[in-house]
């Protein structure tokens, strides 16, 4: 009985770190990268103001160094999004897609979770 709520209580306490878990700052240059990638037409759509809001957010708990990794990132991507390459556009559209959607998923399920404990008006 006792391993039984022993375990219980690991398990809620797991939830909970993982609740307050927030973005690595590898997550953090990805997503100025997704951003400068989107910059470009050509490669596809994908929600930047949302992109943007994740940066927003995480920039207020990064090093001075990460902040300006990031900037770095989002420019090397605006210029590699410039590219008239057909292999490099196929592959930065398969990025923009995958890696980049993928950070939005925990955004939008984060949000979701904030307007349902909102109380409706």
């Amino acid at each position: 009985m006792k391993t039984i709520a022993a375990t219980a209580l690991l398990a809620g306490l797991a939830v909970a770190g993982a609740a307050n878990a927030k973005a690595s700052d590898a997550d953090y240059l990805k997503a100025n990268r997704c951003v400068g990638l989107a910059s470009a037409e050509t490669l596809g759509q994908i929600d930047v103001e949302a992109l943007n809001g994740f940066i927003d957010a995480e920039g207020r708990t990064r090093t001075a160094f990460v902040l300006h990794k990031g900037e770095e990132e989002r420019s090397r991507a605006t210029r590699e999004a410039r590219t008239t390459n057909s292999q490099r556009v196929a592959r930065l559209s398969a990025e923009l897609s995958g890696p980049c959607q993928a950070l939005l998923a925990p955004a939008a399920t984060t949000q979701a979770k904030s307007a349902a404990g909102q109380p409706r008006s």
